[in-house]
């Protein structure tokens, strides 16, 4: 840190930060500690643990890495419907190449945790995106909520819609002022009731950012001025009526829908609602054989892309679409 000048020195973030915010039973325990709820977790270390939390746990559940510092990826968890299907799911994670000197340094990662999963994940996360300033506070803010993911449930988001959602602002903005100094930030927040739990946290840039300079928040500009030293001026509310996809994800997914069936003729209905309505695609902003390339490599395993919305079962859909 000692190498960058003093207006850069203070954009980035301490191993402290980072720590809190990447390793999730600290996560937790923060927000904990901030009065924001959380779903209700369990960390067992080893199968014996999970072998005696297995019979009280309230499924289903998520199986699901404690961080991706250690595991990487490519493994994201699984939902467990029941006990054997958990003690099935739960094992130790071994390190990608490279990062065992950080599971050396973070052994608990080596074990899964398991969180209460809500069924409203399935089709409704919401998140909080933008940039808060040191000096400043929060100069750029969105609310998005994410409504189809690859794989199903547990995957990332293929589509997300704008929304102003009252309840996403207020405890977002909670979670930014307790984790973050100074940065890009994006939050996760699952629906449980009335309320908005916070299960993830990246201080960084993520898949959508073109999305936010599309509705009017322009975060790595704003991030590079910050790095200058410069004031930063707090942004006019995000452009609303605006969707992000991934494209060959995103019609994959309808396609399958309607070939598998049942009620063909409602989830036609909602397909051809969602392509009449403005969208930005992931891709947009980037050269046409950058484009390109991004979206077909995508097909390097047709058959593992289809495959998860064959098997998806109907009472997990939206109940606009089926």
């Amino acid at each position: 840190r000692e190498y960058f000048p003093p207006e850069v020195r203070q954009t980035i973030h301490q191993l402290e930060e980072i720590e809190r915010i990447l390793i999730k039973p600290r996560f937790n325990a923060h927000c904990l500690s901030l009065g924001l709820s959380v779903p209700d977790t369990w960390y067992p270390e080893g199968t014996a643990a999970a072998k005696a939390l297995a019979p009280t746990l309230p499924y289903p559940v998520m199986v699901k890495p404690r961080s991706h510092l250690v595991v990487g990826m490519a493994y994201r968890g699984a939902v467990c419907e029941d006990a054997a299907a958990f003690l099935a799911e739960f094992r130790e994670l071994l390190p990608v190449p490279g990062q065992a000197p950080l599971l050396a340094r973070y052994p608990e990662l080596a074990w899964p945790m398991v969180q209460r999963f809500e069924r409203s994940a399935r089709q409704q996360v919401y998140s909080l995106t933008g940039l808060r300033d040191h000096a400043a506070g929060i100069v750029a803010e969105a609310a998005v909520c994410k409504t189809d993911q690859w794989p199903p449930g547990v995957g990332i988001g293929i589509h997300f819609d704008a929304l102003g959602d009252a309840a996403t602002f207020e405890v977002g903005r909670r979670v930014v002022d307790g984790f973050i100094r100074h940065g890009l930030f994006q939050i996760e927040l699952l629906v449980q009731g009335n309320s908005r739990l916070p299960i993830d946290l990246n201080p960084r840039a993520y898949q959508m950012i073109n999305f936010d300079i599309a509705r009017g928040n322009d975060l790595p500009w704003l991030w590079y001025q910050s790095t200058l030293g410069e004031p930063l001026r707090t942004q006019a509310p995000a452009r609303l009526g605006l969707s992000w996809r991934r494209n060959v994800f995103f019609h994959l997914a309808h396609w399958t829908r309607l070939l598998r069936g049942p009620a063909r003729a409602v989830k036609w209905r909602r397909y051809r609602t969602l392509l009449v309505q403005p969208a930005v695609a992931a891709t947009a902003g980037s050269p046409f054989w950058a484009r390109v390339a991004c979206e077909l490599r995508v097909f390097k395993h047709p058959r593992s892309l289809v495959r998860p919305y064959w098997r998806e079962r109907d009472a997990d859909e939206p109940p606009n679409s089926g």
